[in-house]
């Protein structure tokens, strides 16, 4: 089993969300995580954000964080 990398937050003032900056971000963490020999990742997903992960392509395992929020994963490599 790989090393799993962590997304604490990614977070972006209303005025530049849907305009590809969360995306851009995202792709460069995941690029960072892969040359440093992550496979996978998981974030801890609350509501409105759900949707963002989902269409990066992380899913819902099944588990849920200490906080209580369900934990999202991807196979990043």
């Amino acid at each position: 089993m790989s090393d799993f990398g962590t997304i604490l937050e990614i977070g972006l003032i209303p005025s530049y969300r849907s305009l590809g900056f969360g995306k851009q971000l995202l792709g460069h963490i995941e690029k960072h995580l892969r040359n440093n020999g992550i496979e996978q990742c998981y974030v801890s997903a609350y509501g409105p954000a759900k949707g963002f992960w989902a269409n990066c392509g992380y899913a819902e395992n099944g588990a849920t964080a200490s906080n209580g929020l369900p934990i999202m994963t991807k196979v990043i490599f």
